[in-house]
């Protein structure tokens, strides 16, 4: 009963804290063409990861643009949620209209949405371990998977939304934070690539390199945050990130093969 106290505990808090972007929400339908891409997306999925782990990461997509677009709406922005949200139409909106801190708590948002899923999500699963163990099973699949994936984006790897609030604090405090970071991440990654002869950590590594190539090219210029704001999307950050790689720990070092 704690987990589940704990798990409601969360999602009252998200809810509060967006509780202006639920009014009118809407989905936003892509064009035809779209679709093919979006069904091809989701057999690849189910063919790499199965029936069991490729429903759970599908489930994971919705909830982080959930995360994102509600927040955008708490912030006026008129989006909308996408039916395919991976590998077909890009969103319409634009995160360079907003000020530093508002992007980065947008980002931020996407996997933070992710932390109550998982807490309630495992608090079910508890409960239905004897009376429906299929059923318990299948949820705390979906809490590994997502809080896996929720980690995985909070890597301080441009665009990635761990990129996106390191750079956005960086502008406060040290404009060198994201090439620090980000290279420290990267030597980590990549001696474990080696050492693992991992695969999984070969491409995370080249999403790092790529990410460190693009914050040569700056962007269009914005106002630095407050400190103390920073300092608040710093602790966000790190209870979230702490949170997500606390649960899909087990399933991040089998996906990695370490």
């Amino acid at each position: 009963m704690g987990l589940l106290a704990l798990a409601l505990g969360f999602c009252s808090a998200f809810w509060l804290a967006t509780r202006g972007g639920w009014a009118g929400l809407s989905i936003e339908w892509p064009d035809r063409k779209f679709w093919a891409f979006g069904a091809l997306a989701a057999a690849a999925i189910f063919y790499f990861f199965g029936p069991f782990f490729g429903p759970c990461l599908i489930a994971t997509f919705y909830f982080q643009e959930l995360g994102h677009v509600v927040t955008l709406r708490s912030f006026g922005v008129n989006a909308k949620i996408r039916a395919i949200p991976v590998f077909a139409n890009p969103p319409k909106w634009d995160l360079h209209k907003l000020d530093q801190g508002k992007e980065a708590y947008v980002a931020l948002m996407g996997p933070a949405f992710t932390v109550p899923a998982v807490f309630l999500c495992l608090a079910i699963a508890a409960m239905l371990l004897n009376s429906s163990p299929l059923l318990g099973n299948y949820l705390a699949g979906f809490a590994a998977v997502s809080a896996t994936y929720g980690a995985f984006t909070l890597l301080p790897f441009w665009p990635l939304a761990g990129g996106r609030i390191i750079r956005a604090v960086s502008e406060t405090f040290w404009p060198m934070l994201p090439f620090v970071l980000g290279g420290a991440a990267l030597a980590v990654i990549l001696t474990l690539a080696a050492g693992f002869t991992s695969f999984t950590l070969g491409a995370i590594a080249f999403i790092g390199i790529r990410g460190l190539m693009a914050l040569e090219h700056p962007t269009p210029h914005q106002s630095p945050m407050p400190k103390d704001a920073a300092w608040l999307l710093i602790g966000a950050y790190l209870v979230v990130t702490a949170s997500l790689y606390r649960f899909g720990w087990p399933l991040i070092v089998l996906a990695l093969g370490l």
